[in-house]
C-alpha cells in the first residue's frame, strides 16, 4: 500500500450515520439488512461493549413486532452475527469470550462505543 492509497481510502470512508447505513445497505445481503441495522444501533448506542453472545441475542429483538422478543429468531450459532457485520466489526478477545466493537477488524484500532 502506498501514501496515495491511504488518502483515497480516507477520502472515501462514510461521513455520517446516513452514508454508513448506505454503505451497509450495499454490502448486506437483503435477507440480514434488517439485523445488520439492529445489530449497528446496539453497538452505537450500547454503553458498554458487547459479547459476541449478548449481541447475537439482543439482534433477535425487533421493537416493530407484535412480539418484540421471538427466541425462535435466535442464530443457530453467534458466530453467524459476524457474517453480518463482517465490515463494520472487529471482534477483541476478552478472557474465554469475545467483545464486538465497532470499527474495522483490518489496519487499526476499533471505535470503542462512546467515542465515534
Amino acid at each position: 500500500m502506498r501514501p496515495i492509497n491511504v488518502r483515497i481510502t480516507l477520502k472515501n470512508l462514510p461521513k455520517t450515520l446516513g452514508d454508513i447505513c448506505d454503505r451497509i445497505s450495499l454490502n448486506t445481503d437483503e435477507e440480514y439488512y434488517q439485523e445488520a441495522l439492529r445489530a449497528l444501533m446496539w453497538l452505537l448506542f450500547s454503553t458498554t461493549p458487547l459479547l459476541l453472545d449478548e449481541l447475537a441475542e439482543v439482534m433477535t429483538i425487533d421493537p416493530k413486532s407484535s412480539s418484540a422478543f421471538d427466541p425462535n429468531e435466535r442464530l443457530f450459532n453467534p458466530e453467524s452475527t459476524l457474517t453480518v457485520l463482517s465490515s463494520l466489526t472487529a471482534v477483541m478477545p476478552k478472557g474465554a469470550k469475545r467483545e464486538i466493537l465497532l470499527g474495522h477488524s483490518q489496519g487499526g484500532v476499533p471505535l470503542r462505543n462512546g467515542k465515534l
